[in-house]
């Protein structure tokens, strides 16, 4: 009697998966204490390094903070978005352009029968 196994794989990302998990045998110890600052201090903060943040850059430049707060937000593909949009307005306007060619030649047709 034949009977069918389901499975199910899991696979994580690596670099995040490294980023996350040890691989190397340690001992535990407590974490360093991390400095917290309100919510305020941080966009006073922000406000004072403004312009010393790099533009561009996988971490710690403005181009990181709108990719980490876009995952929230849910803007991400904001630029793939607006091409798209770019994309279909080209297409309705060459659809446009073939319709109001289709007209033209119809009334000259219409103009050249005489009907």
């Amino acid at each position: 009697m034949e009977q069918e196994v389901n499975t199910k794989k899991t696979i994580y990302n690596q670099e995040l998966f490294d980023r996350t998990v040890s691989r190397e045998f340690n001992t535990y110890t407590a974490p360093a204490e991390i400095p917290t600052i309100s919510v305020d201090e941080f966009f006073v903060q922000y406000d004072r390094l403004y312009l010393e943040i790099p533009v561009l850059g996988n971490t710690n430049s403005h181009e990181f903070i709108i990719q980490k707060s876009s995952e929230l937000t849910g803007t991400l593909d904001t630029d793939l978005n607006i091409q798209q949009y770019l994309d279909e307005i080209a297409l309705l306007r060459e659809q446009l352009l073939e319709a109001n060619k289709t007209i033209v030649d119809l009334r000259t047709q219409i103009a050249t029968n005489g009907n």
